[in-house]
């Protein structure tokens, strides 16, 4: 799913608000593996590889499935921020990843272009806890137009795989992170 927002001039997400597109992937088919990947590999199974841009990420995480059980969870959703003048985030931000059973779905992609960027408030396309596997994080990418971060805005950043280790090393399930590219409007591509 693709929740694409575009505001002629500025906005806010005000402290406990949120802005979110969590679970709007696909989902997967059932009887499939528990694997599901984005910006990061998944956990639980080889051969998976990352997907989509960094600079200009444009698709939604990765479903998954629980092995034979009729559960499936999509992965995080697209969401794309087109704001002209100041963004404020106070809030939360968030594409990120579902779990259904045993395995966790990958964060999703947030795209944001803001004149400038301030604010407290966090920005996540994490992937979610599956005790089997776990999704790859998202992708986060933000370009700035006309200014830099301010106020430590540039802290606030998250595309986290999931860590499951069970009773020792050799049945780590953990993902990888994803990625976040930030651009202000002094620095190049």
């Amino acid at each position: 799913t693709k929740c694409d927002i575009t505001v002629n001039g500025n906005s806010t997400v005000e402290s406990g608000g949120d802005l979110y597109a969590n679970g709007g992937g696909p989902e997967m088919e059932i009887n499939r593996d528990t694997v599901s990947f984005h910006g990061g590999q998944s956990a639980g199974a080889s051969g998976n590889k990352a997907y989509d841009s960094i600079f200009s990420p444009l698709l939604p995480g990765y479903g998954t499935a629980s092995g034979d059980q009729a559960t499936s969870a999509p992965g995080g959703g697209l969401l794309l921020l087109n704001v002209s003048g100041a963004f404020v985030n106070n809030g939360t931000v968030t594409a990120n990843g579902s779990s259904a059973s045993n395995a966790g779905a990958s964060g999703g992609s947030i795209v944001l272009t803001a004149g400038t960027l301030s604010g407290t408030g966090t920005f996540k396309a994490d992937s979610a806890y599956g005790s089997s596997g776990s999704g790859g994080g998202g992708r986060i990418a933000v370009r700035l137009t006309n200014g830099g971060f301010a106020g430590g805005a540039e802290t606030n950043f998250f595309a986290r795989g999931a860590t499951v280790v069970k009773d020792n090393a050799s049945s780590d399930k953990s993902s990888s992170a994803g990625t976040v590219y930030l651009q202000g409007k002094s620095d190049g591509e």
